[in-house]
């Protein structure tokens, strides 16, 4: 009986399968995350997400400030989205980690906007506007984590947009604010990980 070696298991709870978990859970499950790309539109705009689960999947949800004044033209509004973000490759390295995501985004528009508008017959004219949008599509993404701190988030996709003007305009452009239509979605989001 001394010449039989009994097989090792690891038990449960044990120091390797702890460290294995580990390994697999991001340290941090909090991002504080900050759109440097719409600073380019007048628009500040930060969010929070939250990773959970094993496989790191997360929320994200995004608020945004609209504010732009060109001489009498002006744009005033706020808006606010949610993407449910599905991990479909995660590696994870030594104080850095990398993730394709993929899922589906809602995202909702409210612009108050003001425009002198001219015509070759009339003088020039003040029109106020309020445009509300709402938008739901898909989103595919990267991810990357240097220092398991800081992130850098890039990602695209399109979706279906529908939009409401109260004075009932209808843009054909995809940039438009009261565009109604299928449009890309895309964007740049550097994050602080805690």
């Amino acid at each position: 009986m001394a010449q039989e070696e009994k097989p090792t298991t690891t038990q449960p709870g044990s120091a390797t399968e702890a460290s294995a978990s580990l390994a697999k859970e991001p340290v941090n499950m909090n991002v504080f995350q900050f759109s440097p790309i719409h600073l380019l539109a007048s628009q500040f705009k930060i969010g929070y997400e939250r990773y959970f689960g094993k496989n790191p999947n997360s929320i994200l949800l995004m608020a945004g400030v609209i504010l732009q004044e060109k001489g009498q033209d002006t744009r005033n509004g706020a808006s606010a989205e949610l993407h449910f973000r599905i991990s479909v490759l995660d590696a994870t390295y030594p104080n850095s980690s990398m993730r394709l995501f993929a899922g589906p985004f809602l995202k909702y528009k409210f612009v108050e906007k003001n425009e002198e508008k001219y015509s070759f017959w009339q003088d020039p004219v003040m029109v106020k506007s309020t445009i509300t949008t709402a938008t739901g599509g898909v989103i595919a993404g990267l991810e990357l984590s240097i220092v398991d701190r800081v992130s850098f988030n890039l990602y695209m996709g399109g979706g279906a947009k529908y939009s409401e003007s109260s004075d009932g305009s209808e843009q054909n452009s995809i940039f438009d604010a009261a565009y109604t239509g299928i449009v890309p979605e895309a964007g740049f989001l550097l994050g602080f990980k805690f």
